[in-house]
């Protein structure tokens, strides 16, 4: 016997048609989803070795380049900082060698109108020797500045010693401490006389030929009495440090009043004007 047909109704096809379309929009999602993949495998493949390229030399590139421009900043404000300060140096040196000037030289320009010695000129020490067998100075005026042999050379009341040698620009001044300089010279408290002369120490002189029977005594003052040929009465040497007596005379050990071995100004003037 045979089937009868089937019908096709509207429901039927309608059912077929929607499982036909989920059939085909789930065979799309698969090969869409494995497309998709393969492309992100091959765009990681390509763009990792720009990543790494970018972590590994880039990016210590940029750093290093930006480490130099720090480094190069920070050395031209270190540049122009050390300029700034060497010039603030400059102007307190000027302005503290201005001031020592002024400072150093006030004594003696006081002195000098105290005793009416128009005539002295200022004279800056230039060199010392303070050997035992020479004591002088070097100071920075000449035979071109009117020097002569013999002048004397003085720092506010003490007498620092005379003008030995003199050449146009500057001249030897031989110091009151060394052997061959003698003073004719007394001590004011006691009257006690005798001759002031060097040992070839900046900071020891004695004073000789002082006679047993004159009274002296540590601390007295020592003054030149203008009795020699060269130096003029009035003059500090030094203060008695001490005395010993021996046969007719006193040892007078004498401590000298100027510093010779810090002077740094100084008056020049002949005898004639003293």
């Amino acid at each position: 016997m045979r089937k009868p047909k089937k019908k096709w109704t509207v429901g039927s096809i309608r059912s077929i048609g929607l499982g036909l379309g989920s059939s085909a929009l789930l065979v799309a999602a698969f090969y869409t989803g494995h497309a998709q993949s393969f492309l992100n495998g091959v765009s990681s493949c390509l763009i990792y070795p720009v990543l790494s390229i970018r972590k590994k030399v880039v990016e210590p590139a940029i750093d290093w380049a930006h480490e130099n421009r720090t480094v190069a900043h920070l050395k031209r404000d270190l540049a122009h900082e050390q300029l700034k300060n060497k010039l603030l140096l400059s102007r307190v040196v000027v302005q503290q060698s201005t001031k020592n000037y002024a400072s150093d030289i006030a004594e003696t320009l006081k002195f000098k109108e105290r005793y009416h010695t128009e005539h002295a000129q200022v004279a800056q020490v230039i060199s010392r020797n303070l050997e035992q067998n020479d004591q002088s100075l070097l100071i920075d005026l000449g035979s071109r500045d009117g020097i002569a042999k013999d002048m004397l050379v003085i720092v506010d009341t003490m007498l620092v010693g005379k003008i030995i040698e003199v050449f146009p620009w500057y001249s030897r001044v031989q110091l009151v401490s060394d052997k061959a300089c003698k003073v004719a010279s007394y001590c004011p408290e006691t009257q006690a006389q005798g001759i002031h002369v060097g040992c070839g120490d900046a900071g020891c002189t004695t004073l000789e030929h002082v006679s047993h029977l004159s009274e002296i005594k540590e601390g007295d003052l020592i003054i030149s009495s203008g009795k020699g040929l060269v130096f003029p009465q009035g003059f500090a040497l030094g203060s008695v440090a001490a005395v010993r007596t021996e046969g007719l005379h006193h040892l007078v050990q004498v401590k000298p009043l100027c510093d010779f071995e810090k002077l740094d100004y100084c008056l020049v003037l002949d005898r004639a004007h003293c």
